[in-house]
């Protein structure tokens, strides 16, 4: 299952320079309420050896990172899955999720974690 969240879009800033001037903090807590429950929600539809990927295209760890480790340690029931193999190797982080970065890989900015279900 993919949860392709709503997000601050800043990984495409590059493409739409406005967001610089409306994107606030306020926002990006907005957003990451609402990824919170996005993908709690789709956690409970995953069954047993299912996979779930969460993804967006923000570079802010409150909307990406911050919200895998907090839903990992509500849902014990899930671990991540590492993207190695699946993606060029510049191209994960060190927990093994996927994130682009307009800076370094010359494309817009992207984050994703998978997620399995193990129990």
């Amino acid at each position: 299952m993919l949860v392709d969240a709503p997000c601050s879009a800043t990984g495409t800033m590059a493409r739409h320079p406005d967001a610089r001037w409306r994107v606030t903090q306020r926002t990006i807590a907005r957003a990451a309420a609402r990824q919170r429950a996005l993908l709690a929600a789709a956690a409970a539809l995953v069954r047993p050896g299912g996979l779930l990927v969460y993804a967006t295209c923000s570079l802010e760890p409150e909307e990406n990172s911050d919200i895998v480790t907090e839903f990992l340690a509500r849902h014990p029931q899930f671990a991540r899955v590492p993207a190695a193999g699946a993606v060029p190797a510049d191209l994960l982080t060190l927990a093994g999720d996927f994130q682009s970065l307009p800076q370094r890989h010359g494309m817009d900015g992207a984050y994703a974690a998978r997620l399995g279900r193990v129990r």
